[in-house]
């Protein structure tokens, strides 16, 4: 299973997922009342998207669901609208986050799945 993971797909989807949520989440434009992330933030930010990013490619390769760029957006918004949007919900609900927030959070979330699972499928 380790051997069928396109690591060189995995490093660049990575890569996008972490700079999705740097862009996003340290532009205060997007969500007006978080603070803002330090430099001291990206290694974290990128090992997370890295763990994220290694268990849904050993997902889509399970589910062998990873022929072309379609079926890895359709994947990775899948994942991200059964899975981390009720998460993502939730744990806003009850750090009693705007509804506004929320959906903006879990919009940059489903987005970024999406766009990993593209790149993926695409070099699958």
């Amino acid at each position: 299973m380790i051997t069928s993971i396109n690591w060189i797909a995995l490093i660049i989807a990575i890569l996008l997922g972490a700079a999705i949520h740097i862009f996003a989440f340290g532009n205060s434009k997007f969500l007006p009342n978080r603070t803002k992330l330090n430099q001291q933030d990206y290694p974290w930010i990128l090992a997370a998207y890295g763990i994220l990013g290694f268990v849904f490619n050993v997902i889509m390769i399970k589910a062998e669901n990873q022929s072309c760029m379609a079926d890895g957006l359709k994947f990775g918004l899948l994942t991200g609208l059964g899975i981390l949007v009720p998460v993502l919900f939730l744990q806003g609900k009850f750090s009693e986050k705007s509804s506004n927030e929320m959906f903006i959070e879990n919009g940059i979330y489903v987005l970024t799945l999406a766009a990993m699972g593209a790149v993926i499928g695409y070099m699958a």
